[in-house]
């Protein structure tokens, strides 16, 4: 959790397309631009079901961002998320996939019938 009680906790948007049935899902995202004086990466996150089941988004996930570090330097970093529906709202939640310890969670809506729009902060 953030400490600073004067500064909002890390947070951002992205947007996933759906992909095979909800067993695979895409996202680009961009949340570098103000700690990096408006300069804003567009990294992307893929996930895939740990169990494929043709069943919609809702599952647990095996998680890869891609983020630009610099220029000409990039990193790769391993999730687990987890995705659970609560009547329209999707729950997501993202855990360090050796401690287990949640690191992001977020709320998502359908956008249309191919995305879907989740809203995350840091915790």
């Amino acid at each position: 959790m953030n400490k600073n009680k004067y500064m909002p906790p890390f947070h951002g948007i992205q947007v996933y397309e759906i992909l095979e049935n909800g067993n695979l899902l895409n996202a680009m995202y961009t949340n570098t631009g103000l700690s990096k004086n408006g300069n804003y990466a567009i990294d992307n996150e893929i996930v895939q079901k740990k169990v494929t089941d043709n069943k919609g988004v809702e599952g647990d996930y095996c998680c890869k961002f891609f983020e630009t570090v610099d220029s000409s330097h990039y990193a790769v970093t391993h999730y687990e998320l987890s995705i659970k529906k609560c009547k329209g709202v999707y729950e997501f939640t993202w855990q360090n996939q050796t401690t287990k310890i949640t690191k992001w969670k977020g709320l998502g809506l359908m956008a249309g019938t191919t995305h879907i729009a989740v809203s995350y902060i840091e915790v």
